[in-house]
């Protein structure tokens, strides 16, 4: 990795923003690849590792050595060296980690205002910056089809048979996300009714504990800012 100047220290939202550079090839690697498509991963990941280094050049070609051993050690090393990273920085983390949660917390609820008081649509804004956060199991489509035909066979419909799901695995898998982002949401209430929701200060705080998470977050913050400005022009 590129060293740093002694002489000043670094921001933390730069740091952030390269660890979500980590955290955004890990999600590639769990992805099915062309063996061209997987080589400019690789290549990605050995210029990030090497801070920045070209191929023929010794980090990189280290890095590119380590990688391309197989898929599971390249993933390995990719969270090694993300490890790393945050591991260096976190005492300036710990020193600043409040103004970020802040700035966090305020561009998220000023999104929550479009969805008003209706709580699937704050639920569906808010998946969009924790869909890294938040765990939920991967399944196959089988798993997914087992699910809805034992749900048919609980109603006390009898022979369910062979029931395919509506939702396709990955659609399953974004409604539990969108389920589990709805219980950050809380509720803004106005003489009792409800007229708008906020993240959950407490549980984003929760969140931010693992640098690695907050580095998510913060990365499509600035990625919605740069879409926003986008449409803007």
């Amino acid at each position: 990795m590129a060293e740093q100047n002694q002489s000043q220290e670094p921001k933390l939202e730069d740091i952030l923003l390269s660890i979500n550079g980590f955290n955004g090839l890990l999600s590639e690697f769990d992805k099915n690849k062309t063996s061209k498509e997987q080589a400019v991963l690789y290549d990605r990941a050995a210029q990030m590792i090497s801070g920045g280094q070209k191929e023929g050049e010794e980090g990189y070609n280290k890095a590119w050595s380590q990688l391309t051993r197989d898929p599971a050690q390249a993933f390995m090393e990719v969270q090694k060296y993300r490890k790393l990273l945050a591991s260096q920085y976190t005492e300036l983390y710990e020193k600043s980690k409040e103004n970020i949660k802040e700035h966090i917390e305020s561009k998220i609820n000023e999104s929550l205002k479009i969805a008003g008081n209706h709580q699937g649509n704050a639920a569906s804004i808010l998946t969009n910056y924790l869909f890294d956060v938040i765990h939920v199991e991967k399944l196959t489509q089988e798993q997914v089809d087992e699910m809805e035909r034992q749900k048919v066979l609980s109603m006390g419909l009898g022979y369910a048979g062979i029931i395919e799901s509506k939702k396709t695995a990955e659609q399953y898998r974004h409604a539990e996300i969108r389920k589990e982002a709805s219980k950050y949401l809380k509720a803004v209430k106005q003489k009792g009714k409800v007229t708008g929701y906020v993240i959950d200060s407490e549980k984003l705080d929760e969140a931010m504990k693992d640098m690695t998470k907050a580095a998510s977050i913060y990365g499509r913050i600035i990625e919605k800012a740069k879409e926003t400005e986008n449409v803007q022009k």
